[in-house]
């Protein structure tokens, strides 16, 4: 009868584990389907676009949000949405700006290269998330003129920069007030220079940078090796 028993014990608590499993998961289940339903609600009161929801994370020790990422419809890049709850209320940041503001951005960089004299590919990643400060109706002109644009940019050229071109571009870069770090790379990959993004570049096509130089603008706008 002991054994019995003790095999009937099991059961009844391995039962009891897998019904405690099972509701946690279906918490969880309802907590990401209600916050995708939240976010989407944000973003649909904000922009014309239209987003599908790819992924969700709950909030952790090392943050204190929940975020939501979401197809565009109208954009190649994903929406991040972050989401802070306070006593029941919740608070949503975006990084929309950068996927409205992207082309206006590489093509300013653009432009600043080509007046020293250079002609390049750029890429750009806006560092900073959901500022209150922007915008995504506005252009990036006006994100500039602000003076706290954070930035990292790629210059992309199929020859070397010299010293003095560096200099100069990075010179103008800190007359606009934008801070963050400016790379320059050299490559003869004629496919690096137009279809792969920032994190293809570092991840999968390093091989194909032949030089790179690093600088970096701090916020009092100086340059930095």
């Amino acid at each position: 009868m002991k054994p019995l028993r003790l095999l009937l014990l099991l059961i009844v608590a391995l039962c009891l584990v897998l019904g405690m499993c099972g509701c946690k998961s279906n918490v969880e289940q309802n907590r990401a389907e209600e916050m995708q339903r939240l976010a989407l609600d944000y973003l649909n009161n904000l922009y014309d676009d239209e987003f599908m929801p790819q992924s969700y994370s709950s909030s952790d020790w090392a943050y204190n949000y929940e975020s939501v990422i979401f197809n565009s419809k109208k954009y190649d890049d994903s929406v991040v949405v972050r989401i802070y709850e306070d006593d029941g209320n919740y608070v949503f940041k975006d990084n929309y700006y950068e996927l409205s503001m992207k082309a206006e951005a590489e093509q300013f960089f653009k432009d600043i290269a080509k007046n020293n004299g250079c002609i390049v590919e750029t890429k750009v990643r806006f560092i900073s998330l959901g500022s209150d400060d922007i915008n995504a109706a506005d252009p990036f002109s006006k994100y500039v003129e602000q003076g706290n644009c954070h930035l990292e940019v790629y210059f992309i050229a199929n020859q070397s920069f010299g010293d003095a071109i560096i200099n100069s571009i990075l010179n103008d870069v800190c007359k606009a007030k934008v801070e963050g770090n400016m790379r320059f790379l050299v490559t003869d990959d004629s496919e690096l220079l137009d279809e792969f993004s920032i994190s293809e570049i570092v991840n999968e096509k390093s091989e194909s940078v032949l030089e790179k130089k690093s600088y970096t603008i701090n916020s009092s706008f100086r340059v930095l090796e």
